[in-house]
């Protein structure tokens, strides 16, 4: 999955929103989430953007001004059942922010209610960068 978000104000509200699908061997797509949409996908999309969420909340905390938030989140599962999830978000910012910073993002988006609960997924990663581009962590498809 594939996020892009754009954000105003020292409360870092989110203005726009774009999420994309891309499945292996395709091109990205437009997703939006409905009842009529897989489940599975649905749960998919709800641990990226609660990771997006406490990214956002704590960012504010921390009084940076974010502007825009490029995400990727790389899923793998077995018969439906999740065995990697890694995501990557790369933050522009209007001014600064320390290396403390970023892994204190890092941590609360591990920290958010949906990641917390899938304690089963053996291979799990969050990586917060300043820059226009997320790139996964290491070992994913780009």
């Amino acid at each position: 999955m594939r996020l892009l978000s754009r954000h105003v104000g020292s409360d870092n509200e989110m203005m726009e929103l774009d999420f994309a699908l891309r499945r292996l061997e395709e091109d990205w797509q437009p997703f939006t989430p409905t009842v009529h949409s897989s489940p599975f996908l649905n749960f998919l999309h709800s641990a990226f953007l609660c990771q997006l969420a406490y990214l956002r909340l704590n960012a504010t905390e921390r009084s940076l001004r974010v502007n825009r938030v490029h995400g990727l989140c790389h899923c793998e599962t077995s018969d439906f059942t999740l065995t990697r999830f890694l995501t990557s978000f790369a933050l522009g910012l209007d001014g600064v922010a320390s290396e403390d910073d970023l892994a204190y993002l890092r941590e609360r988006c591990l920290a958010c209610p949906v990641s917390r609960n899938l304690p089963h997924v053996a291979d799990k990663d969050t990586v917060v960068t300043l820059g226009s581009q997320a790139t996964l962590p290491d070992g994913s498809p780009k």
